[in-house]
C-alpha cells in the first residue's frame, strides 16, 4: 500500500532520498522504515521540495526528515522544515511553502519568521516577538507552570492579537496561560482569554521577575486575571473581566503593582 517505500534490508547502507516532484498516491504517499530492525538503524535523508502526495507519510527517523515543498493529504506539520509552513487549504489537503508574513505566526526583532509563537519562545535570540496572527494555548505539561513560560528579557508585542486557551484544556492540567519566572518581560497590546479549566491569565512567580503590562486585556480565567506570588509588576491601560477570581491576586513575597493610568476590571 505505498506509493513510495524506504526501508533498509541487509545491507545497512545510509539511505539519501530527494524528491522534487510527481504524484504519490497510496494508502501511504511514503513509508519509511526499518522492517528487519537493524540496530543501529541505517540513518535515512529524505528531503521533499515539491510533489502532490495522496496517503499518509510514515517515517520513523523524522530528524533526517526535510519537507520544503509540496501538497500532501494529511498533516506533514511536524515534518516541515524551520523555514517552511504547512497550511490546511478548503478541501482539506496542506500545501508546504515558504514561510512569509501571511503565513507565520510571529517574527522576531529582525524579521526572521515562525511557524508557532512557542518556536518564537523557544528562541532565546528572540528578545522581541510580535504576533502575526492569533495564538491558541496548550496546557503545559507540568502543573503550575504554563502553556507559555518565560524566564529571561523579553517584549511580546500583541499587535492587536489574542492568545485563547483551547477548548480542550482540562482542569488537571493546573496550568496558567503565561508563567513569568524572571527576567524583564513586557506585554503589550494583547488580549489573553481562558475558560473555567485554566489557572492564572499571568502568573508572575519570582523575585527576578520585572513584568510592564500596556494595553493587555485577560479574560475568562478560571482563576485570577494577574496572580503576583514574588516580582515586581507594573499595568498600564489592563482591562480584566470574568476571571473566576477577579483581576489581580497579590500573594506573599516582593511584590509591587502600580497602574499608570486606569484601567477596566
Amino acid at each position: 500500500g505505498a506509493a513510495l517505500a524506504i526501508a533498509q534490508h541487509v545491507t545497512k547502507i545510509d539511505i539519501a532520498v530527494k524528491i522534487n516532484g510527481g504524484t504519490f498516491a497510496g494508502i501511504k504517499a511514503i513509508n519509511e522504515s526499518n522492517p528487519q530492525e537493524n540496530d543501529p538503524a541505517p540513518q535515512v535523508a529524505l528531503k521533499v521540495s515539491d510533489g502532490a502526495f495522496t496517503g499518509d507519510v510514515s517515517i520513523t527517523n523524522d530528524a533526517g526528515t526535510e519537507i520544503t515543498g509540496g501538497t500532501f493529504s494529511s498533516d506533514v506539520a511536524d515534518l516541515v522544515s524551520g523555514g517552511s509552513t504547512a497550511i490546511e487549504q478548503p478541501d482539506g489537503t496542506f500545501t508546504v511553502g515558504a514561510l512569509t508574513e501571511e503565513t507565520a505566526a510571529a517574527k522576531d526583532q529582525s524579521g526572521k519568521l515562525y511557524r508557532s509563537f512557542a518556536d518564537a519562545l523557544n528562541d532565546t535570540s528572540a528578545t522581541e516577538i510580535t504576533l502575526l496572527k492569533d495564538v491558541t494555548a496548550k496546557p503545559g505539561t507540568t502543573v503550575n507552570t504554563g502553556a507559555f513560560n518565560i524566564d529571561r528579557d523579553l517584549t511580546i508585542h500583541g499587535n492587536g492579537h489574542t492568545v485563547k486557551a483551547s477548548a480542550d484544556w482540562s482542569a488537571s492540567a493546573k496550568s496558567h496561560i503565561f508563567n513569568i519566572t524572571s527576567g524583564k518581560v513586557a506585554m503589550k497590546g494583547l488580549t489573553i482569554i481562558g475558560n473555567e479549566n485554566t489557572k492564572h491569565g499571568v502568573n508572575v512567580y519570582g523575585k527576578d521577575a520585572d513584568v510592564a503590562l500596556s494595553d493587555v486585556t485577560i479574560q475568562n480565567c478560571g482563576t485570577a486575571a494577574i496572580v503576583i506570588n514574588a516580582g515586581t509588576v507594573t499595568a498600564d491601560g489592563l482591562t480584566t473581566s470574568g476571571n473566576a477570581w477577579g483581576a489581580v491576586n497579590v500573594d506573599n513575597g516582593r511584590q509591587r503593582r502600580q497602574r499608570k493610568r486606569p484601567g477596566r476590571h
